[in-house]
């Protein structure tokens, strides 16, 4: 059995086509992955979301249904005996940072930020970013006025 789904998620439109011999397991596939959580349990996001994917080095492929408000994860899961389902939405910490680290980033207002600019030998040589010097997060690109204030920010080179 083929089955061809639409669906909308945030701003973005996806397609895609199921093809399995078993109609049940077409059917669920179908409808497991066009309804990814449109509801983000950690901010109460009800409207930006996206769909992403990543695969490791092992060969392990990973589908995330992100939330574009706070950057949570809704993972796709696959049962050992067949089916598809979506986990919670969940925050990503990475390896080295424990627990009360991630707390201190994701607890951060971000007050004092300061705007540097990327070395030679990086993967984006020259380029402005910003930085919170409160918590280290990396905040994004920076132009070279904040468009928030309008206001030539300061730069600083490391």
């Amino acid at each position: 059995m083929i089955i061809k789904v639409n669906f909308n998620l945030g701003e973005n439109t996806y397609q895609l086509t199921v093809d399995d011999k078993d109609e049940m397991e077409a059917l669920h596939k179908s409808i497991v992955l066009s309804n990814p959580h449109r509801f983000c349990n950690l901010c109460q996001n009800k409207n930006s979301f996206y769909l992403a994917s990543n695969k490791d080095k092992e060969g392990n492929i990973y589908v995330n249904n992100k939330c574009g408000n706070c950057g949570a994860d809704s993972k796709l899961g696959q049962y050992k005996a067949k089916g598809y389902f979506w986990h919670d939405f969940k925050k990503y910490i990475p390896k080295g940072r424990s627990s009360e680290e991630n707390e201190k980033v994701e607890g951060c207002p971000h007050d004092n930020v300061t705007t540097l600019v990327s070395g030679k030998k990086t993967k984006h040589p020259e380029r402005k970013f910003k930085k919170c010097e409160d918590c280290g997060k990396f905040l994004g690109w920076a132009d070279k006025k904040d468009k928030a204030s309008q206001e030539e920010v300061p730069e600083h080179h490391y």
